[in-house]
């Protein structure tokens, strides 16, 4: 007998006794004096300035050729 057959046991019964077991918290509403959730901070600055800063036409078309310039040198050194 495996030795860990007694623990698998005892963590399957353990389980089966957790689904079991009642949990009346689980509906009840939250009390009156609850702590009001926290608030989010604003990121409208920050997607303005990502916007910003998002590289643009001959910028965008040379990032885009050294990429295809990249792929093309590894589809070389692939077939070395």
């Amino acid at each position: 007998m495996p030795r860990s057959l007694p623990f698998m046991t005892l963590g399957l019964v353990l389980s089966l006794l957790a689904a079991c077991a009642e949990f009346p918290e689980v509906g009840m509403n939250p009390p009156a004096t609850a702590v009001a959730p926290p608030r989010l901070v604003p990121i409208d600055g920050i997607l303005v300035l990502a916007d910003a800063l998002r590289p643009v036409g001959a910028a965008v078309g040379g990032m885009q050729a050294r990429t295809a310039a990249l792929r093309t040198r590894a589809a070389l050194l692939r077939r070395m």
